[in-house]
C-alpha cells in the first residue's frame, strides 16, 4: 500500500479541534471505548503498552517508549521515527475497537510534538480517517480530535501513524466516544495493575512467585480501595486460594500489596482474578504465573524452533526460557532491498546482534514471492539472478552466522504456474550460496500443504516442478490443519492426519538432494469472536457462522492449542521429520483474530504471560532434549504412543485422540511426567489413564502392553 496520498482528495467530513489545555480533568461516567487510554498499563523490556500494538512497516526504523510526565496519570507513549518519507514505510500504533454500525463517533487525544514529520491519527476501514498532527506544540500538551462514522463496520482500527522523520510524538489520554464533539477525557479515577517480578511471569519454584497488586490514584483526595481476589489452577480452573485486600491510596499516589501463593503448588499455569472497587467504581483484572522447570543445561533440543518474524530481545528471551535456539525470521527480498542495491543492513545487523547475544541460530527467509517493486516484471515474475545477488550479498556479510536459509515462503500457486522461473531461481541461488558457504543448508519450497490439497501431505513435492529438489538440501512445507480445529491424528475429506506421514516421508525424501525434511510452519490458533455476531480473521470481519467454515473456525481452546501442538510435534518427529518450526512464539493481542491467536504467549492489560501451550512445550523440551525418535505405535484408533531414546533412557509419550483410555506399561527405574512437568516415580507394571494431554514415561526400560489396552467411549 502506498501511503503517500493527496489527503485533500479524501471525501469525508471532519471536525477538528486543536486546544491548548488549562485546568483539570473531569471523569465522566460514560463512554471511552479505548482500552489503556492513558498508557498506564504496560510490560517492560521492551516497554509495550497493553491493548496497543506497534509495528514497523517496510524499512521503517523507530521506537515506542514510556515517558513519565504524561498529561493524565504518570505515563504516556513517545513515538520516534528515523525514516524519511517514502512509499509503504511507516510506523503504526493501533488498537482494534468494537463499534456499532452507522454510528457517529469522535476520536480525541492529547499530543506533545517536537519536530514531528508527517503523522496522522484516525484509522477505520481502509484508514479513510487521516487527521494530520501538528509538527510542534512548544512543549505543551494539546488536544486534537476528529469526527467519523463507523459505516458498515463492526470494528474500528484506531490508528496513530508516522510517515516521516520525527524527533518526539508524545501521546496520552486517547478517547473514542459516541457523538460529534469530544467531551472531557473519561479517564479512570484509579488504575489497577497486577505485577509479576519476573519476565512473562515465569518462575522455577512456587516459593519464588511474586505477584503484587498496585493501585494508582489519580484523584485529588485519598482513595480507600478494596480488592477481592482468587487464585485458580489452569486448565481445570480449580480454586486454590481467595481473599480480600484493603488499601488507602494517597491523593495522586500509589499503594501495593503482595498476593499470597501456595508453597506446595506444582509445576503448571496459575491465574489470579481480581475485582477492585472504590467509590462504586469497579475494575476487573487478571494475571498469570507459570511455574516451569529450568531448561536442561547439559543437552539441547536442536530439532525444534519457532517463527518469530524479527529477532528481537523479547522474543529471544521467551525462546531461550523454553530451552530452544532455532528461529525462523523474515528477511524477505522485498522487505530488505526496497531500493536496488541498497540493502537495509541496519535491520539485519540488529537481528544478528540479538542472535549472538542469546546464542540463537538464524534461519532467514529470502523469499521472492513478493519481489521489490523495482525488480517486478509482468504478472508478478522477477529476474532470478537479481534475487540470487541479494542472497549472495547477505550471506557474504554474515558468513558463518547463518546455518540455513529458506529460499521462499509459500510461493504456491506461482511455483506451479511458472515452473521454469522457479527452477531458474533455485539454480541461481544454489550457485550463489555455494560460492559463499559450501556447507550452508538451502531449504525450500516452503509451500503450504495439507490445506485442501487433493494429494494431501505429499501433494506439493510430488507435483511439478519436481526437479527443484536437486538444488535443495532440505525440503520444507507448512502443514496447517484444515479445518483449523482438526485434531492432528484425524483424517477428513479436506486433509490427511499426521499418521499418513508414515507413507509420505519416504516418497518426499527421495526427491531432495540433501534428503532432509523440515516442517517450517504450523500452528493452532485460539481465535475469539469480537462479539456474539462477528469474528476478525486476517483483518476480515466474518460472521460467527462463516468463521466456522472449514478454513476459519475459531473454536480451538487454549488447552486444545497446547495439546495439539505437542501431539503434532511428536508425531512428526516419530514419522521422520528432521526439524520443526512452530508458528508462533507470540505474543497475541487482547482481541481475537487468527494470526494473533497462533501465539503461545499472551499480552493482556496486566502484561505479558504464558499460555498453556508455552508451559507444555517447555516440559516437552525438558523430556525430548537430546533424544532420538524411535517410532510411532498405534495400540488403537484412539491412542498414540511415540517412542524416543535419550542416552540410556527410554522416553515414551502417550495420549488419546479423544476423551480417555487406559494403557498398561512396564517401567524400569523411571518416572511419569504430566503435561506440565510434575513427576511421580514409576517401577514395574503400571496402568496409566491417558487423556488428550500427552504424558511422558521415562526410564531405563519402558514398554507398553498392547493386549491390555482399555478404552473408554470416544466422541
Amino acid at each position: 500500500m502506498n501511503l503517500i496520498v493527496d489527503y485533500r482528495s479524501i471525501c469525508i467530513v471532519m471536525c477538528v479541534a486543536l486546544l491548548t489545555i488549562a485546568g483539570g480533568i473531569c471523569h465522566a461516567e460514560t463512554g471511552n471505548l479505548v482500552a489503556n487510554a492513558d498508557f498506564e498499563k504496560a510490560t517492560d523490556n521492551p516497554w509495550q503498552p497493553t491493548s496497543w500494538t506497534m509495528t514497523l512497516e517496510g524499512s521503517a526504523q523507530g521506537t515506542l517508549d514510556r515517558i513519565n510526565d504524561g498529561f493524565h496519570g504518570q505515563s504516556a507513549a513517545r513515538l520516534t521515527n528515523q525514516s524519511a518519507r517514502q512509499p509503504s514505510v511507516f510506523i503504526r500504533l493501533y488498537q482494534k475497537i468494537a463499534v456499532e454500525r452507522n454510528t457517529d463517533y469522535v476520536i480525541s487525544m492529547y499530543v506533545r510534538c517536537k519536530s514531528v514529520g508527517y503523522a496522522w491519527f484516525g484509522g477505520g476501514p481502509n484508514w479513510l480517517v487521516r487527521q494530520p498532527l501538528p509538527q510542534d506544540t512548544a512543549g505543551k500538551w494539546v488536544r486534537v480530535s476528529v469526527s467519523c462514522n463507523s459505516g458498515d463496520s463492526d470494528t474500528w482500527e484506531l490508528t496513530i501513524l508516522s510517515e516521516d522523520v520525527t524527533e518526539a510524538l508524545d501521546i496520552d489520554a486517547v478517547q473514542m466516544e459516541k457523538g460529534k464533539a469530544a467531551t472531557d477525557f473519561h479517564g479512570e479515577p484509579f488504575v489497577v495493575m497486577l505485577q509479576n517480578d519476573t519476565y512473562a511471569g515465569v518462575y522455577e519454584s512456587p516459593k519464588e512467585v511474586n505477584v503484587s497488586l498496585k493501585v494508582i490514584n489519580y484523584e485529588a483526595h485519598k482513595l480507600p480501595v478494596t480488592a477481592t481476589w482468587q487464585l485458580r489452577r489452569l486448565p481445570d480452573g480449580k480454586k486454590l486460594l481467595q481473599g480480600e485486600v484493603s488499601l488507602d491510596v494517597a491523593s495522586k499516589g500509589s499503594a501495593q500489596a503482595r498476593l499470597p501463593f501456595p508453597d506446595d503448588a506444582g509445576y503448571g499455569l496459575y491465574e489470579y482474578l481480581l475485582c477492585t472497587s472504590a467509590n462504586d467504581h469497579k475494575i476487573e483484572s487478571e494475571a498469570r504465573a507459570a511455574i516451569m522447570r529450568a531448561p536442561p543445561q547439559d543437552r539441547r533440543m536442536d530439532n525444534l524452533g519457532f517463527n518469530i518474524h524479527v529477532a528481537q530481545d523479547n522474543y529471544a528471551r521467551l525462546l531461550c526460557r523454553l530451552g530452544l535456539r532455532w528461529v525462523r525470521v523474515d528477511w524477505h527480498w522485498y522487505l530488505c532491498e526496497p531500493t536496488r542495491g541498497e540493502v537495509l543492513w541496519w535491520y539485519l545487523d540488529g537481528q544478528v546482534k540479538v542472535a549472538e547475544k542469546y546464542g540463537l541460530k538464524l534461519f532467514p527467509i529470502f523469499g521472492a514471492g513478493s519481489a521489490p517493486a523495482w525488480a517486478q516484471l509482468k504478472d508478478d515474475t522477477f529476474n532470478p539472478q537479481e534475487h540470487a545477488d541479494y542472497v549472495r550479498r547477505v550471506l557474504e556479510r554474515y558468513q558463518g552466522k547463518i546455518p540455513a536459509f529458506n529460499v521462499w515462503n509459500e510461493p504456491d500457486p506461482s511455483v506451479i504456474k511458472y515452473p521454469e522461473l522457479w527452477l531458474a531461481d533455485a539454480k541461481a541461488i544454489h550457485k550463489a550460496a555455494r560460492s559463499v558457504d559450501p556447507d550452508i543448508k538451502i531449504v525450500g519450497l516452503g509451500m503450504c500443504a495439507n490445506v485442501g490439497d487433493p494429494g494431501h501431505w505429499h501433494y506439493p513435492p510430488l507435483n511439478p516442478p519436481i526437479s527443484l529438489g536437486r538444488y535443495l538440501d532440505v525440503y520444507d512445507w507448512h502443514p496447517y490443519p484444515a479445518p483449523r480445529n482438526r485434531r492432528p491424528e484425524e483424517t477428513n475429506n479436506v486433509c490427511d492426519g499426521v499418521d499418513n506421514l508414515k507413507n509420505a516421508v519416504p516418497k518426499i525424501r527421495a526427491l531432495v538432494a540433501g534428503k532432509e525434511l523440515w516442517v517450517s510452519e504450523f500452528g493452532y490458533s485460539i481465535c475469539e469472536p469480537l462479539d456474539s455476531t462477528a469474528v476478525n480473521i486476517h483483518g476480515v470481519l466474518l460472521t460467527v457462522e462463516a468463521a466456522k467454515s472449514p478454513m476459519y473456525p475459531f473454536d480451538v481452546t487454549e488447552k486444545q492449542q497446547g495439546d495439539y501442538l505437542v501431539r503434532q510435534v511428536m508425531l512428526e518427529f516419530g514419522y521422520g521429520i528432521d526439524k520443526i518450526f512452530l508458528y508462533q512464539i507470540g505474543p497475541d493481542g487482547p482481541i481475537g483474530g487468527f494470526e494473533g491467536g497462533l501465539g503461545i504467549t499472551r499480552r493482556r492489560p496486566n502484561g505479558l504471560s504464558a499460555k498453556l501451550a508455552y508451559v507444555q512445550i517447555a516440559n516437552m523440551v525438558q523430556e525430548l532434549a537430546g533424544a532420538t525418535p524411535v517410532g510411532v505405535e498405534i495400540p488403537s484408533s484412539n491412542i498414540r504412543v511415540v517412542c524416543f531414546r535419550r542416552g540410556s533412557m527410554d522416553v515414551v509419550a502417550a495420549w488419546t485422540v479423544r476423551k480417555t483410555a487406559k494403557l498398561n506399561f512396564q517401567v524400569t527405574d523411571g518416572y511419569e511426567s504430566d503435561p506440565f512437568g510434575n513427576r511421580n516415580t514409576r517401577q514395574g507394571a503400571i496402568t496409566v489413564k491417558l487423556t488428550e494431554s500427552p504424558i511422558f514415561l521415562v526410564g531405563k526400560n519402558v514398554e507398553y502392553r498392547p493386549s491390555t489396552v482399555g478404552l473408554s467411549s470416544a466422541r
